[in-house]
């Protein structure tokens, strides 16, 4: 089994984001981040190297989902993915 560390940084207007953490086609993780601020979802998967990690952010509506004023956000339903830990090593961005 291997160990995988998502951190993210969640903005959680109404309600906060929902993901998906696939591996390949098959889903790992499905969730609402509701926390505003700091985020971290542990999975532990069987992982066949090489294989696709796909994080899906679904279910937003930008009407609703997204706060303005004066034509600026000013709040959102979002997330920034700081880090990806596998087993204990960092993946460093390309």
């Amino acid at each position: 089994m291997i160990k995988i560390k998502f951190n993210f940084s969640v903005n959680n207007y109404n309600g906060g984001p929902k993901i998906r953490i696939y591996n390949n086609n098959d889903v790992l993780v499905e969730k609402v981040l509701s926390e505003k601020g700091k985020n971290t979802i542990l999975v532990e998967a069987d992982l066949n190297f090489p294989t696709k990690l796909t994080i899906e952010h679904y279910d937003k509506n930008m009407k609703y989902d997204t706060r303005l004023e004066d034509g600026k956000i000013v709040d959102d339903k979002g997330f920034v993915l700081e880090t990806i830990y596998i087993n204990n090593l960092k993946l460093q961005k390309q």
